[in-house]
């Protein structure tokens, strides 16, 4: 799917606060501080604006940031546990795409594979949500850092090669059918929910770096829905594709005037 420019430069580039011309404040919103999603929130918020339901959309994760903990110590207890118990709930059932990697060797680089090695036990291990939009990552550490760690986090600076650009970013980006996605958040928000009822389990998200975690979805043509969580507080924002592009131009104007004609 192509990617207009304006679509990128505000799913990437506008600050929140930025955001104007607002046409409709929605709550509960879609964000859930616990459970990634709130898909009763997010499915009525489709539907009621027939522009996003059952179309192409864009939807861009900033500054995701969060995980699922084990409470408590065992020295029984196995790092990939929580893992493979999380991958459980997803299995196959996920629409959006995701891709599990076991990574082996004595610094878990030398190779990986989605099958677990009983023989060669894995140092680190991925699950990649919604195309890579959202990375779980596990791995051999302390046992009070035990569980899997959630974001939208993208950088190179391990793999970095000679000639290649740095990248460092908190924001990545989906496109697919909005049924699929709404698919997907459901799944999750389950997957979540059954790792909660674990006693053994805690999940949570929140912003990076104390700042607001977003869910920016654009339906190309006709508006866009924000979903905000900030300590705790959910709420989702929509804005007709007109307000879209004031906002784009005005921060054009703003950070790059002389690229303004």
């Amino acid at each position: 799917m192509d990617v207009d420019s304006k679509y990128e430069i505000f799913g990437r580039e506008v600050p929140f606060k930025d955001i104007t011309n607002i046409r409709r404040v929605y709550q509960p919103g879609i964000l859930n501080s616990s459970l990634f999603f709130n898909p009763d929130s997010l499915r009525e918020a489709l539907d009621g604006f027939h522009y996003f339901s059952r179309r192409e959309i864009l939807v861009y994760f900033r500054n995701i940031s969060g995980g699922i903990h084990r409470n408590g110590t065992n020295a029984k207890r196995k790092w990939w546990e929580s893992f493979q118990k999380f991958n459980s709930f997803i299995d196959t059932s996920f629409p959006a795409s995701h891709i599990l990697e076991y990574w082996y060797g004595s610094d878990g680089k030398e190779f990986s594979s989605p099958e677990f090695n009983e023989n060669e036990k894995p140092y680190q291990a991925f699950i990649r949500l919604f195309d890579d939009a959202i990375q779980g990552f596990s791995c051999f550490v302390g046992r009070n850092q035990e569980g899997i760690r959630f974001s939208s986090d993208r950088t190179n600076d391990y793999t970095i090669k000679p000639g290649e650009g740095l990248i460092h970013d908190h924001m990545t980006l989906w496109t697919g059918n909005s049924d699929v996605f709404l698919k997907s958040a459901k799944v999750l928000y389950d997957a979540c929910r059954g790792m909660e009822s674990c006693q053994e389990h805690t999940v949570g998200i929140s912003g990076h770096n104390f700042n607001k975690a977003e869910v920016r979805i654009i339906s190309p043509g006709r508006g866009a829905m924000i979903g905000s969580l900030f300590n705790g507080s959910s709420v989702t924002l929509f804005l007709k594709e007109n307000s879209l592009e004031k906002i784009v131009e005005n921060h054009k104007k703003s950070y790059f005037p002389c690229l303004v004609g």
